[in-house]
């Protein structure tokens, strides 16, 4: 997304290192998006970066919900791309074969600096996805969402069908996850597991269904 831009607009990473942005795309976008909206995104970002007054930096001040969802999408896929391959742009591969690379007037990072450089990239990544799945969140509880329809195919979308849980805010209120959206969707599988293995056979699995039947479905409740 933040790669396919006009040829006269700055590039944010080398040339070479498309490739591992796009797998950081793969691995971490992809999922929390889900394929629909994630190819809308990409269309929408087709039109907007056309305008050169689009590309420069809004500081987090967007008024277009498009453009904020991609500045969002952006934020992931940079610190991703960075925390993932550190070791990689430490290198340099050339015929020599690989070298380190080196800047007169730098000193080069030693394998402290690295460690703590990644770990503040993954800890930003991670912050950035849930800044993303937030964004997602209010958009599909507003009047008029934008983005609801195309998200609800990922296993990322903020409400759930089949647990007494349904959205993050719910289960932070019983379970400290700080307000983490990720964190919420990355324990469902607990989640599920402690409902149906402890929880239905003392209720009964008919009952178990109409609960989550009277929280999830509008008319039941």
């Amino acid at each position: 997304l933040h790669l396919r831009r006009p040829p006269e607009a700055p590039a944010l990473f080398p040339q070479e290192t498309v490739l591992l942005a796009e797998d950081a795309e793969e691995t971490y976008l992809l999922p929390v998006l889900g394929r629909p909206l994630f190819n809308y995104v990409d269309e929408i970002y087709q039109a907007v970066q056309k305008d050169d007054r689009w590309l420069q930096p809004k500081n987090g001040k967007e008024t277009d919900p498009s453009e904020r969802l991609i500045r969002l999408c952006q934020e992931v896929v940079v610190y991703m791309t960075l925390a993932g391959n550190a070791g990689l742009f430490s290198v340099s591969m050339n015929d020599a074969g690989l070298n380190t690379p080196s800047s007169q007037g730098y000193e080069e990072a030693d394998e402290k600096r690295i460690d703590r450089f990644v770990k503040d990239s993954w800890k930003k990544g991670h912050r950035a996805i849930d800044r993303l799945l937030l964004f997602l969140e209010e958009d599909a509880q507003s009047e008029k969402p934008e983005f609801a329809e195309l998200w609800k195919s990922s296993r990322y979308f903020y409400r759930n069908h089949d647990t007494l849980f349904t959205t993050a805010s719910e289960f932070d209120r019983y379970v400290s996850i700080d307000g983490s959206r990720e964190w919420f969707v990355k324990l469902m599988p607990d989640i599920r597991f402690c409902q149906d293995t402890y929880l239905a056979p003392q209720v009964g699995y008919t009952l178990m269904e109409t609960l989550v039947e009277s929280l999830t479905s509008p008319e039941k409740r």
